[in-house]
């Protein structure tokens, strides 16, 4: 699922959450809805698979992926709303509002930007080997 949403995100560019699920089908729909982390109550989507939610969370902080504003109407036309109050702004609200974005690719991390993070994973990994060896 996850090498299906970055091909069709960097393919089109602009996407909304209706349009990626009804391109990855069954598998993408379920009962969960996806929120942001730090506002529960702002709903990014819902109707989701876990597999679908676990998979786009991972991409967001890996920051393969962004979500920027759109207007409800990209969703109309993709033919699919969420029935819910959208947000209209940084507030924090008692009951679920929706936040409609058009998801983006990021450009892969530079060569550099590569090695930068792996040196970092090696450095923790090292820290916790340590950390554990120790207890």
């Amino acid at each position: 699922m996850r090498e299906r949403i970055l091909d069709y995100v960097r393919q089109y560019g602009g996407v909304s959450f209706a349009e990626l699920q009804v391109e990855l089908g069954k598998e993408a729909e379920g009962d969960l809805m996806f929120c942001y982390e730090n506002r529960p109550n702002w709903v990014l989507w819902a109707g989701c698979s876990e597999e679908f939610v676990v998979t786009i969370d991972g991409l967001f902080k890996e920051r393969l992926l962004t979500a920027s504003p759109t207007s409800f109407l990209t969703y109309l036309c993709d033919g699919r709303v969420l029935e819910l109050p959208i947000v209209k702004g940084n507030y924090k609200y008692k009951t679920p509002h929706w936040v409609p974005v058009a998801l983006n690719a990021n450009p892969p991390p530079s060569r550099e930007e590569r090695f930068r993070l792996m040196r970092k994973a090696l450095a923790d990994e090292r820290q916790r080997y340590h950390t554990e060896g120790d207890a």
